[in-house]
C-alpha cells in the first residue's frame, strides 16, 4: 500500500496520518519522524515515531527552522541542523495549491550516519507524493459530502409530500445528536448519529404513498411492506463504505433491547449503539408529532413514554441519557428545527447543523 492508496482507503484522519508516517519511514531508516498537516483553519494534527527524546528535539528544531521548510514550497528538503549534531535532521514540505499544506520530518542519529543526497530526494518526492494524496483525500470528501446531500434530499422529498412527515427525519438527527452529546461520545461518532438518524427513514423511499399515508389501519401485507424499509434502506447506503455505521443504524433503528424488534430480533448491545441512539429520537419525535390516526403527545408524557420503555425498549444508558436533557432544551431543539424550515439544514461541512 502506497501513500497515495492511502486516501482512498476512508481512514480517519489520524490514521491517515500515522499511516503515512509509518510508509516513510520504513522507505528511510530513521530514529524518530514527524509528520505535521495545516487544515483550511490553519490548525494543525501531527503524527510522530521514535523515541519521545528524539521526537520532543525534533519538534523543536523544526520550530525553529518551520519557516525556511515552507519557503522552499516542496522544491528541495531542507537540512534543520549543522555538521557535529548529535541528530541528522531533514525536513520537506508539503506543498499544496496556494500554500504548504504541512511538513514530513525525519531524524537520524549522527553516530548512525546522516542522509545521503539519494535519501533526501526520496524524503522530497515522498513529501511531494503525499501532496497528491492529500488532494485525492479533498476530492473524496468532497464527494462523500455531496452524495450524502443528494440522499437527505430525497429523504426530504420523501417527507415533503406528507405534512404529518415533514421534517421527521431533520428533528431525529437533532435530538440524536443532543443525546450522543450528552453521552459523551467523541466529535465522529456523534457525527456517524446525526447522518444515521438523518437517513434512517431512506428505505421508505420504495414504499407507495397510499400505504405511507393510509389513515386507517394497515393490512398485514401492508404492515409487511412498511417493516422492510430498515433492509431497504441499508441495501441503499451499502455500496457506500464510507457510510457503513450509518447503514447499521438506518436497519437496526426499529430494534429493541429486548430482542422484540425488528429486522433480525436483535438484542441488548448486539444492537449497535448508533441505531440505540436513533431508537429514542425516532420515538420521541414520532409521539411528539401529529399522525392520520392520533393527535401528538405533550413534551412531557412523551419523556414519560421513554422512560417506561426503559429497558425493554430502549437501552437503558440511552434512555437516561434521553431523560438528563431538560424539557427545555428538549422544546428549545424542536423551535431551532422550526427556524431552519425555510433555510438549509446543513452547514458548508455537509454535516447537520448543530444546536449551540
Amino acid at each position: 500500500l502506497r501513500v497515495g492508496d492511502l486516501a482512498l482507503q476512508g481512514l480517519a484522519p489520524q490514521a491517515f496520518l500515522e499511516q503515512t508516517l509509518h510508509l516513510a519511514t520504513e522507505s528511510l531508516r530513521n530514529d524518530g519522524g514527524l509528520l505535521l498537516l495545516r487544515d483550511e483553519h490553519g490548525h494543525f494534527t501531527s503524527a510522530q515515531s521514535g523515541a519521545p527524546p528524539v521526537v520532543s528535539e525534533l519538534l523543536g528544531l523544526l520550530q525553529l527552522g518551520f519557516d525556511r521548510v515552507v519557503a522552499t514550497g516542496g522544491r528541495e528538503a531542507v537540512a534543520l541542523t549543522r555538521q557535529g549534531h548529535r541528530l541528522d535532521v531533514v525536513a520537506a514540505a508539503i506543498p499544496g495549491v496556494d500554500r504548504c499544506m504541512g511538513v514530513v520530518c525525519l531524524a537520524r542519529l549522527s553516530m548512525n550516519g546522516g542522509f545521503l543526497p539519494d535519501e533526501r530526494d526520496m524524503l522530497l518526492g515522498f513529501a511531494q507524493t503525499t501532496a497528491v494524496a492529500l488532494q485525492k483525500l479533498v476530492l473524496r470528501e468532497n464527494l462523500e459530502r455531496h452524495l450524502i446531500d443528494t440522499i437527505t434530499a430525497f429523504v426530504n422529498a420523501i417527507e415533503s409530500k406528507d405534512p404529518y412527515l415533514k421534517g421527521h427525519s431533520a428533528r431525529v438527527a437533532l435530538y440524536a445528536t443532543e443525546i450522543a452529546t450528552v453521552m459523551g461520545l467523541d466529535d465522529e461518532t456523534i457525527q456517524i448519529v446525526s447522518r444515521g438518524a438523518m437517513l434512517h427513514d431512506l428505505g421508505k423511499l420504495s414504499i407507495m404513498d397510499t400505504i405511507l399515508r393510509k389513515p386507517d389501519r394497515l393490512t398485514e401485507e401492508e404492515f409487511a411492506i412498511i417493516k422492510a424499509h430498515p433492509v431497504v434502506g441499508e441495501r441503499i447506503l451499502k455500496p457506500l463504505r464510507f457510510l457503513n455505521r450509518e447503514a447499521c443504524a438506518v436497519r437496526s433503528h426499529h430494534e429493541k433491547f429486548d430482542g422484540s424488534g425488528y429486522p433480525d430480533g436483535l438484542k441488548g448491545e448486539d444492537i449497535p449503539l448508533v441505531a440505540r441512539i436513533v431508537t429514542v429520537a425516532d420515538v420521541f419525535d414520532a409521539v411528539t408529532s401529529n399522525r392520520p390516526y392520533r393527535t401528538a403527545l405533550p413534551v412531557d408524557a412523551a419523556r414519560e413514554e421513554i422512560a417506561r420503555g426503559r429497558g425493554t425498549h430502549f437501552d437503558p444508558q440511552v434512555a437516561d441519557a434521553f431523560a438528563s436533557i431538560p424539557t427545555e432544551r428538549l422544546v428549545e431543539i424542536t423551535r431551532h428545527y422550526e427556524s431552519l424550515v425555510s433555510a438549509p439544514l446543513r452547514t458548508g461541512e455537509g454535516e447537520l447543523a448543530r444546536v449551540s
